[in-house]
């Protein structure tokens, strides 16, 4: 893909140089650390299809980046401190010790090409875009032997978490002015192919491979337990989105006309494929799963912006966003041969997986003139993020046997953001315009895991719970320019940044076993996530003609 993707890119931006004037758009945000909202833009049609009638003319749009981020450190460490028992004797009498340690690289590209022409009565923007990710994560793990895989000694094992993204989309934008500055109309219809695949890959010291494991809890098959990191899934699925937008003016004495822009819109998630495939070989003796889903789901959300002019120089801009999104994994299929427990017998596997985000993004600034060659913009910003992420499994067994039925919470998580923006450019010559932004954000974070194992019709369960809360901060600036050579300007910029994760919380521990008489447990323990990320960014923007 990537291959392919090095070859079309440049064709396509001949093919442009060729055909006709572009102008250079998004190189100009990006410079200053992506003020949407803040300062007024030729790109901001891209959130509100309405604005693109403030266009003219033939304009072809490119811009392309690309950022890589080193992921320095991302750690878990578990501390459970032993147990009590009732109504006999404790088995599996030790405390868990249990430490992740992990480190890798992740890709991001980013593309987006296409012109905007005058038609009918409007304005047409047709746009392909293209978004990728790849990340590698590689990671060591220590823990205590795991009695629940027999004749697993392991102490210690090596894992692989990998994620990819590719996300191919056309847009299509049309502007309608109604009433010239006073009222304009828009609409975006957006159809997009993705594909996104995550995978985990352990490996211990007793020669025990396992991929995927999907069902886990802390003292029942917990030794492979990457779930605190990513859920598995391999899935493909079209997006269709729609969104209606409005952009207009209040005209008061008082001051200069008031310009509000609002859109809104969503669409679902149709046509999908999910696999989830699990292998696991412990001594030789193995069991795999290749289950077949589908992928459902919806978006749904929509855009605020005003800007209240306080003089020919000053400007208030303010702004909120609200968005929601929904998805839905699923699948079936039959283990075989498995080894999770001494008995030798094939169960059906049924999954589903929800994923759930609801996003609030509120907040305004100031857009200065500070002369006629440079302005300045200062934005506050508050956000507020709820997402989980569930995943529920049955394995059915054949008459005479307990079903096993797995609800896990990997995780539930709250946050409440504070983000300062600040953005300043200024024009050295005719020729040249050099701008820059720095970006800081604060964030309280709560993160809630919660494994749930019930065997039926048995009273066999075991519940784990694990509560985080802490901090996130981070920092990020960028430098940018805008350079005209003839018929030709180039908008490059570079950006870079470092965030921090720092998370520490309890466990505890319920169960009712059997070993061989039914006992009740309980442990407590203590629970730390840490981890620890910079990253270095490039783009580019292109202009040829006027």
């Amino acid at each position: 893909m990537k291959k392919f993707l090095l070859f079309f890119i440049p064709g396509l931006i001949s093919v442009f140089l060729i055909c006709g004037s572009s102008l250079a758009w998004q190189g100009r945000m990006a410079g200053m650390e992506n003020p949407y909202g803040l300062t007024e833009d030729e790109s901001d049609f891209l959130i509100h299809p309405a604005l693109i009638t403030r266009g003219k003319g033939l304009d072809f749009y490119s811009n392309f980046d690309f950022t890589y981020t080193g992921i320095s450190q991302w750690d878990i460490d578990i501390d459970l401190d032993g147990f009590t028992g009732v109504m006999g004797p404790p088995s599996n009498p030790y405390s868990i010790r249990e430490s992740f340690d992990s480190s890798g690289d992740q890709y991001n590209y980013r593309a987006l090409l296409g012109p905007a022409f005058s038609l009918g009565a409007g304005r047409m923007g047709i746009f392909f875009a293209y978004e990728g990710m790849n990340r590698d994560i590689d990671g060591d793990a220590d823990y205590p032997v795991d009695p629940s895989f027999w004749s697993d000694s392991s102490t210690s094992a090596d894992y692989n978490l990998e994620s990819d993204i590719d996300d191919f989309s056309l847009r299509l934008i049309y502007g309608l002015p109604v009433d010239v500055n006073c009222l304009n109309l828009g609409a975006e219809a957006k159809i997009s192919y993705i594909n996104e695949k995550q995978s985990s890959e352990w490996e211990n010291n007793a020669g025990r491979y396992v991929l995927n494991r999907p069902n886990v809890t802390i003292r029942n098959n917990w030794a492979a337990n990457t779930l605190w990191f990513q859920l598995p899934y391999d899935s493909d699925y079209w997006h269709a989105q729609f969104k209606a937008s409005a952009n207009g003016q209040i005209c008061l004495d008082s001051m200069g006309p008031i310009d509000v822009t609002l859109s809104f819109g969503g669409g679902p998630l149709f046509s999908g494929d999910n696999e989830y495939k699990y292998e696991t070989d412990n001594l030789g003796i193995g069991a795999d799963l290749d289950a077949d889903g589908d992928v459902d789901g919806f978006d749904l959300g929509g855009d605020l912006w005003v800007r209240v002019p306080v003089s020919d120089k000053v400007a208030l801009p303010f702004l909120v966003g609200v968005h929601y999104n929904e998805k839905i994994r699923d699948g079936e299929g039959q283990v075989s041969t498995p080894n999770e427990f001494p008995v030798f017998i094939n169960p059906d596997f049924n999954y589903e997986q929800k994923e759930e985000s609801f996003v609030i993004d509120a907040g305004g600034g100031v857009d200065i003139k500070l002369s006629d060659s440079s302005r300045g913009t200062v934005g506050l910003f508050y956000t507020r993020i709820e997402s989980s992420n569930d995943m529920e499994i049955t394995l059915d067994y054949p008459s005479g046997f307990p079903s096993a039925l797995y609800d896990e919470k990997v995780p539930d998580y709250d946050e409440n953001r504070v983000t300062l923006k600040l953005g300043w450019e200024t024009d050295l010559s005719s020729t040249t315009t050099i701008r820059t932004g720095f970006t800081t954000f604060y964030g309280f974070i709560e993160k809630d895991f919660e494994y749930n194992l019930r065997y039926t019709p048995t009273p066999l369960f075991e519940t784990d719970t694990a509560s985080l809360d802490g901090n996130q901060w981070g920092i990020m600036a960028s430098i940018g320019g805008t350079f005209k050579l003839s018929s030709i300007t180039l908008e490059p910029y570079i950006n870079a940044g470092y965030k921090n994760l720092d998370l520490d919380g309890d466990m505890e521990l319920d169960a009712l076993l059997w070993a061989p008489l039914f006992i009740t447990i309980t442990e407590n323990g203590d629970i730390e996530e840490s981890r620890e990320e910079w990253f270095v960014g490039a783009g580019l923007s292109l202009l040829f003609g006027n």
